[in-house]
Order: C-alpha cells, then sequence, then structure tokens
C-alpha cells in the first residue's frame, strides 16, 4: 500500500510540474502577443490584460484586475455599459 500511495504522489508532483510548465508557457505567449487581449471571470471581472490592452486602454493589469470589464473598456465615447453587455451577449459562446 505504501508503495501504491508514493506512486500516487510522484503522479501527482510530475502532473503539477507539466501543469505549471503549460501555465508559464501561455503567460509568455500571452505577453509576446501584439493584439490587445483581456481575459475576465464568469461574472464579468477583469483576470489579466495582456501588455497590448495595457496600452490600448490605459490600465496597467493590477489596476484593471477585479473590476468589472465595462469599467475598463467603456471609457467614454458612444458604448456604454448596457451597449456593452448587450454586444457581449449577442456573441457565440465557447463550447
Amino acid at each position: 500500500m505504501r508503495i501504491n500511495l508514493q506512486h500516487g504522489v510522484k503522479q501527482r508532483e510530475e502532473a503539477q510540474r507539466a501543469l505549471y510548465v503549460e501555465k508559464e508557457l501561455a503567460d509568455v505567449t500571452l505577453i509576446s502577443i501584439t493584439d490587445a487581449i483581456l481575459t475576465t471571470t464568469p461574472d464579468f471581472k477583469v483576470k489579466l490584460l495582456n501588455p497590448a490592452a495595457e496600452r490600448l486602454l490605459a490600465w496597467t493589469q493590477i489596476e484593471a484586475r477585479d473590476r468589472c470589464v465595462s469599467q475598463i473598456v467603456c471609457q467614454g465615447g458612444d458604448l456604454n455599459a448596457d451597449d456593452f453587455f448587450c454586444r457581449l451577449a449577442a456573441c457565440p459562446r465557447a463550447q
């Protein structure tokens, strides 16, 4: 039984290392992309702005994190928060 537990722990540690490597690769990719990328939680709170989005929106990731995406995207002009969410709701959802 002890061998099985040790094997399970080893497998879990290997999976955690592999997951960490993949996360780091994804982070580097997001930072390197020249298009603006903004990710949110399911309730539309900002999780991430890549450097291109920071430049475009004039918010840093630290300033934007956990704020409603409409607050970041709707900064004057013709697009208000209600219109933004209506347009967002009309977008197809990824499955």
